[in-house]
């Protein structure tokens, strides 16, 4: 799989739209319900490091990187689910947050 090449505006945009993402989510991960942490790089990840996950339609799978195809989501839940369309862990706290009427912020 090559590593995708992308321009300072696109990257200014997903980093706009990842931040939108995890504010929409109140920095909780919809998997399993903890805080999420900042990502800083460069140092290692911890389990409840804030990633954003591609849901309901994986990555690999053709999933846009669209604030209605991503949630937040904890490092460790992240790559447990890896890119399966169904979760694969228990997910308490997807159930409880509700999410916004217009995701796009």
């Amino acid at each position: 799989m090559s590593k995708q090449i992308f321009t300072y505006r696109e990257r200014r945009e997903r980093k706009r739209i990842r931040n939108a993402v995890l504010e929409r989510d109140c920095h909780i991960c919809r998997h399993c319900g903890i805080a999420l942490t900042p990502c800083v790089w460069g140092a290692p990840r911890a389990s409840n490091t804030a990633t954003v996950d591609h849901y309901p339609i994986p990555k690999s799978k053709g999933g846009p990187f669209t604030a209605e195809n991503l949630v937040a989501c904890c490092h460790a839940c992240n790559t447990a689910r890896g890119n399966g369309e169904s979760w694969s862990i228990p997910r308490p706290a997807r159930a409880s947050l509700s999410r916004q009427e217009n995701p796009n912020v």
